[in-house]
């Protein structure tokens, strides 16, 4: 099957098109990649997101009007991958949308991805998979992290302990042990802030300049206070047992915002050291998590990252010095290049639910039962 897996995370940069071949045998999902796209929003855009993701911002009308736009903007990432690829898009079985989520309330199990499934089945003629949440929510799941189970098709070893670390605005985990065989001995939950609060305090310090720290370099700049990763340790979502998800309404501006009272850094230079604890503080939230609620994994042999804090130089460094001795991989090394992956993933779940077969992981989520994710919209 070809298909088309779309997606766009918390950081809320742009649209992720990812045109994939998709196989099975032996009751493993091999999904091949043919082609790769990124398309930024536009700046205006983008803030307009931003302002609606954070809680009690927005209103009805707005929010029925970016449902449509952004509808339209992943219907053109479809378009633009295939043709990249020169693959007429008549020849696509589905595309596989996961949305932008604008909301995401798992304790009252709500969650809200906009981008019009029948907005992008019109403008490309293909059947379009959407909605992926929602089902896992109803049967009492967080809705998230869903990309382990593409990560088991993806990246379990017969002889390594590994751990798949997606660092997009959001950090999550899945922790595959060796030899895993059952869905059902996955572990994965999210582990805290990502590029959400990197992003945010790139703004803040460039004074809306930069919508992110290009290279790591502003956190290159500071120096990483011990002091503030206690206070940042502190936050009641790193001691929350899993299953457990997150998004901005924990770590959106307001948790910046009441952060940088707290340690009292309002200047530039006590800024720059903030970006540069924050990045650290990535690193070792997701360390301490698997350390804390990955057992029974005792040793972890490797740690594949992926996600746009792969191409951080600076946080990748902080990963290697922390998940030591285990190696760092990306998670390119195994054939899913960092910044597709979630994309890839998106693509192998609408493959699941177009053959009518669940698409959860109860055990990730802490759903009652597996279910078949997402609504199917044609043309």
């Amino acid at each position: 099957m070809k298909a088309v897996g779309l997606m766009s995370g918390t950081s809320v940069d742009g649209v992720d098109a990812a045109l994939v071949d998709i196989r099975e045998r032996s009751g493993r999902i091999k999904v091949k990649l043919i082609a790769f796209l990124t398309r930024a929003y536009p700046a205006k855009l983008r803030k307009r997101l931003l302002f609606v993701s954070e809680p009690g911002s927005g209103s009805s009308v707005e929010i029925a009007e970016l449902n449509v736009r952004i509808g339209k903007a992943f219907a053109r990432a479809a378009l633009e991958v295939c043709i990249a690829a020169d693959v007429d898009i008549s020849s696509i079985d589905f595309i596989a949308s996961h949305g932008q989520t604008i909301a995401h309330f798992p304790a009252g199990g709500a969650t809200l991805q906009i981008g019009e499934g029948a907005v992008i089945a019109a403008r490309t003629g293909a059947p379009v998979v959407t909605d992926f949440r929602q089902a896992d929510l109803a049967v009492r799941g967080q809705g998230a992290p869903l990309t382990p189970m593409a990560d088991f098709h993806f990246f379990r070893h017969a002889r390594k302990n590994r751990v798949v670390v997606n660092v997009g605005g959001i950090t999550n985990v899945t922790v595959l042990p060796r030899g895993i065989e059952s869905i059902d001995d996955i572990t994965g939950f999210d582990t805290g802030f990502g590029n959400m609060v990197l992003d945010g305090m790139a703004r803040i310090i460039t004074r809306g300049k930069a919508s992110y720290d290009k290279g790591g370099r502003l956190a290159r700049k500071g120096k990483v206070r011990e002091d503030w990763l206690d206070t940042i340790f502190a936050h009641r979502f790193f001691r929350k047992k899993p299953p457990k998800s997150t998004g901005r309404e924990e770590f959106g501006a307001a948790y910046l915002e009441a952060l940088q009272k707290r340690l009292k850094a309002g200047s530039h230079r006590a800024r720059l050291d903030l970006i540069a604890t924050l990045t650290a503080a990535v690193a070792r939230t997701t360390v301490r998590a698997v350390d804390k609620f990955a057992m029974p994994i005792r040793e972890v042999d490797e740690v594949l990252i992926c996600g746009g804090g792969a191409r951080n130089p600076t946080l990748v460094q902080h990963f290697s010095s922390s998940v030591k001795p285990a190696g760092l991989m990306f998670t390119d090394e195994s054939g899913v290049p960092a910044d597709a992956r979630e994309a890839m993933a998106f693509a192998l779940l609408g493959y699941l639910t177009v053959k009518r077969r669940p698409g959860n992981v109860p055990a990730v989520t802490g759903a009652r039962k597996t279910c078949i994710l997402g609504k199917l919209v044609f043309p």
